[in-house]
């Protein structure tokens, strides 16, 4: 494995190989540039009509995708960083062609009750998921929407320099502000479906031959990939013999991140095994005092489907029993509004 100024070395004369059109003309240029009080290392790629492209911080490439996603496989980590670099290229210059519509000024509180001005910039809305029935109190003043037994809200992307992200949650006072522009809650959903993907792309890592865990680069709101578009499940199906398993149990132990087990239709045979995963998530949320996304597994099916709600799970299994309630201290009370991992203030 390459160390940090080897890495700099090589991506400076190899990326460029790796990138398309009008990128592949240009050239890779490093420069350090102030965040927050901080001086951070990055890169861009100059083109040839001498127009400064995206900042790129070159810290979390080397650590997030060269170490830990790709583990050291500089090839695969130029692929995967060219292509993001693309993708978050088209994003940085359609936010500079952006209407006053895109980008305007809301008003929300801080952690002091002080009014704060903030730009609302469409494009950096998001969807998180809980679980509906520890945090009915705090929905109430937070529009969402229920699947099964989680909640889908949203949230505003202030800022992620790599290393710290900040956001906000996207409350009743902030809607009517967005209201008033002309925009419905609905519309922010949809907005959100595509924005979350590109914002935080999904990662599947595989622990040996039937255990995968899901989440996102971050590993921060994780378990909102069970909802994107194009579901990292499909993958790991895909990828998968289909003679040993056609279905995909999964554990949604953490709002971070899941857990998921390669399993040949039907999943979950009978009610003692769902009632064993329960017991399972609830013994690692009151151990490692995690906020427990969901008390029951759910299952990714054949079909290419998500079922979360135990009834479609126990379907054409007799006498589904009530089910006893997941212990209240495996939730976390503050709803994770503001909580920090990995050193990533939210």
């Amino acid at each position: 494995m390459l160390e940090y100024d080897k890495f700099k070395e090589q991506l400076k004369g190899q990326l460029i190989h790796y990138m398309p059109l009008p990128f592949a003309d240009g050239e890779v240029v490093f420069a350090v540039k102030e965040g927050n009080g901080v001086q951070k290392e990055g890169f861009y790629i100059k083109r040839q009509d001498n127009e400064e492209g995206l900042f790129m911080l070159l810290e979390p490439v080397y650590d997030k995708i060269y170490k830990n996603s790709c583990y050291g496989d500089f090839e695969k980590t130029m692929k995967k960083v060219s292509l993001l670099y693309e993708e978050q290229s088209k994003l940085y210059e359609k936010q500079s062609e952006q209407t006053v519509n895109d980008i305007f000024t809301v008003t929300t509180k801080d952690d002091k009750s002080n009014d704060v001005d903030i730009l609302f910039d469409i494009h950096k809305v998001f969807f998180c998921v809980v679980n509906k029935e520890s945090n009915e109190a705090y929905m109430t003043d937070i529009p969402h929407q229920d699947k099964g037994n989680l909640s889908m809200y949203l949230r505003l992307l202030i800022s992620d320099d790599g290393e710290k992200l900040n956001s906000i949650i996207i409350d009743r006072n902030i809607l009517h502000q967005i209201e008033e522009k002309g925009m419905d809650f609905n519309t922010l959903i949809s907005y959100a479906a595509n924005n979350t993907p590109q914002l935080f792309p999904a990662q599947v890592s595989k622990m040996d031959d039937e255990l995968y865990v899901i989440s996102n680069e971050s590993y921060l709101f994780g378990a909102s990939t069970l909802f994107y578009p194009e579901s990292p499940f499909q993958s790991i199906i895909s990828n998968d013999d289909k003679d040993t398993s056609d279905n995909l149990i999964v554990i949604p132990c953490s709002n971070d991140f899941c857990i998921a087990f390669a399993a040949k239709t039907p999943a979950i045979a009978d009610e003692e095994i769902y009632r064993q995963y329960h017991r399972a998530i609830k013994t690692y949320a009151k151990e490692y005092g995690e906020s427990a996304l969901s008390p029951y597994p759910f299952v990714y099916d054949s079909r290419q489907q998500l079922l979360v709600n135990e009834r479609d799970i126990l379907k054409g299994i007799s006498d589904i029993q009530e089910k006893d309630s997941l212990d209240s201290n495996a939730y976390n009370e503050d709803f994770n509004i503001n909580y920090n991992m990995n050193r990533r203030s939210l």
